[in-house]
């Protein structure tokens, strides 16, 4: 039951497996790359090496406010339905992306029975780690897989272990199932024992190895995580070393850090996190097929003709011309990344708002408001008599704008959200007017990648005081999404600067747009969406609007679907939208008054 609910997502398998090269592929050996990236697909594939990639999952980014907020999530890996017939699985525990939560919430479309099955995230979690139940459904796999010759080999990461809450949805919602603890360290065969430690200094083993040579080119770099222990076996009355167990590479305290195994009928390596792993697992290959020549039946057949003593007619002359083109390239690349340069210089404030706090972060702000075009936006640093003073201060000709700017590593509390109310009534009594707006600015748990964090980041209570008391809540998030908007023509500057004087949480809405539907699933990664249509009629090249978390973009209708035909036109319908731009299942689509 288990098994078939939170194993895999065979569509996911499906979908990356036709991005592959398909040219000349060799049939043997199949290789599964698990978390391990492109850029390791893409090296094997120059040597023809046939791949797909697995997933034993993503963080999940579950951010929850408030006690008894739950996220069902099933659905978060992805591994080959026939991983048992590859003959080579890498695994990189130390991947570390994240998904957005409507990627893998329990979906009940399809579901026949009585009943369904998902893991349940709650308060006060904010990031699902389903590594370790991962972990557990590939080592069932890699049983099937270790039955004939083959090789496994995984690069380590720090032991994660977390108790999963398993629930089932039925008639009367979801109710507790089971709790099952899983651990990173299933993954790990045959050794008696492991602890966590980190370390950056690794060496080889005294006794050298047919892969000795290439660790050492591999050592500067890599890192370790966890420490092994050596087994031990009997012969008669003497206990032993286990010779069926093969250290590879120690720590400087000879720990050992990296072995090779005999599980079953096949090859088991465990190595520390490797930092050139495209190169390394070409060299792998290479020594691994010196071993396992059944596994590698096409390497080195008919090498001599590609080695450059037999070239064809006009082959020196291509060969030639591609060493002008790498020159031409090597050149292109470098004007683009000094590009890159100048671009990180020139808008620094935009990654300074999202990641500074103090002096640092009031400075980027100020950058921001003169971008908007404010007429008089001054620091208050070099104007300060008062510990409780305004950072900036806002001239609108009208009025005066007082602002309170805070880098923070969690959330706000009420009295630091509230604070700026003294000082736009100290500034209304100096004035004798009322003409003085006050706005909260936040770079909240700013150690966080910002689609990671709470957003917004204010409770209930926090906003609600906010409008009665007359002043605005933003975050730097929403304005380094502004700047992109106003950039994009999506918002234009004035928009943006009276928005900044309402009241509660600021929302930056364009202003001719009206919602047309909830994306309710997505296909092809995101490129098809579903969406139901009341009264609002769409046709081919139309240009949408879609928005999720506050974040707008601009998208482009390139087909239509109306129960699986192609159509130019749709209205009051379930239509499937194929589009220019991914987007996220749960985000709202919008189109032009």
């Amino acid at each position: 039951m288990l098994k078939s609910e939170f194993k895999t997502s065979p569509s996911m398998v499906e979908e990356q497996s036709k991005e592959r090269p398909s040219s000349a592929l060799h049939s043997s050996p199949k290789i599964c790359l698990v978390d391990m990236g492109q850029e390791v697909q893409q090296r094997l594939a120059q040597k023809n090496y046939a791949t797909e990639l697995g997933s034993i999952g993503s963080y999940v980014n579950v951010p929850k406010s408030k006690p008894y907020s739950e996220d069902l999530i099933t659905g978060f890996i992805s591994l080959p339905p026939h991983l048992h017939e590859f003959d080579i699985v890498v695994v990189d525990l130390g991947a570390s992306g994240h998904v957005e939560p409507s990627d893998v919430q329990a979906n009940l479309k399809g579901i026949t029975g009585s009943s369904a099955y998902a893991v349940r995230s709650s308060y006060p979690e904010q990031i699902f780690n389903p590594k370790p139940m991962g972990v557990s459904s590939l080592n069932s796999e890699l049983r099937g897989m270790f039955a004939k010759e083959s090789v496994g080999i995984v690069f380590t990461a720090q032991i994660q272990e977390v108790n999963y809450e398993i629930v089932e949805i039925g008639i009367s919602g979801a109710t507790p199932h089971a709790r099952k603890k899983h651990s990173t360290e299933e993954v790990y065969p045959n050794h008696a024992g492991c602890q966590k430690k980190h370390g950056k200094k690794i060496q080889l083993v005294e006794k050298e190895s047919v892969f000795s040579n290439l660790l050492s080119q591999h050592l500067e770099g890599a890192e370790y995580d966890v420490v092994f222990y050596h087994p031990y076996t009997w012969i008669g009355s003497e206990k032993v070393f286990d010779g069926n167990f093969i250290p590879l590479l120690t720590n400087k305290n000879g720990e050992i850090v990296g072995y090779a195994t005999i599980v079953n009928k096949g090859w088991f390596f465990v190595l520390p996190q490797i930092k050139d792993k495209p190169n390394f697992l070409d060299g792998m290959f290479e020594v691994l097929a010196e071993i396992f020549p059944a596994l590698f039946p096409e390497h080195g057949r008919f090498a001599w003709l590609d080695d450059g003593s037999y070239p064809l007619p006009g082959e020196e002359d291509l060969n030639q011309d591609r060493v002008r083109i790498e020159k031409q390239y090597a050149s292109d690349i470098s004007a683009n990344e000094a590009g890159v340069a100048r671009l990180k210089d020139e808008y620094q404030f935009l990654r300074t708002m999202l990641t500074a706090t103090g002096d640092d972060l009031v400075r980027a702000v100020c950058h921001f408001l003169n971008w908007l075009e404010f007429s008089g936006v001054t620091s208050m640093d070099d104007h300060v008599t008062d510990l409780f003073e305004e950072d900036i201060q806002v001239e609108l000709g009208s009025g005066l704008l007082v602002v309170e700017v805070k880098g923070i590593g969690g959330t706000s509390k009420d009295k630091e959200c509230a604070q700026i109310s003294k000082i736009k009534h100290r500034r209304q009594e100096e004035r004798q007017a009322f003409d003085v707006y006050a706005l909260y600015v936040v770079n909240h748990q700013r150690h966080m990648p910002p689609r990671s964090r709470a957003n917004p980041p204010f409770t209930a209570h926090q906003m609600n005081d906010a409008q009665l008391d007359k002043r605005g809540l933003v975050t730097t998030w929403q304005l380094y999404n502004v700047y992109f908007d106003v950039e994009g023509g999506l918002l234009d500057k004035s928009d943006v600067r009276q928005s900044l004087l309402m009241y509660g949480v600021v929302e930056f809405s364009p202003p001719s747009l009206s919602e047309i539907g909830t994306v309710s699933e997505v296909f092809k990664k995101g490129r098809v969406i579903i969406l139901q249509l009341s009264d609002k009629s769409l046709k081919k090249g139309m240009e949408l609007f879609s928005v999720k978390g506050g974040v707008y973009s601009r998208i482009t209708v390139l087909g239509l679907q109306v129960d699986g035909q192609d159509v130019d036109q749709a209205e009051a319908c379930e239509v499937g939208i194929s589009i220019d731009t991914e987007v996220k299942r749960g985000a709202k689509i919008f189109m032009s008054v």
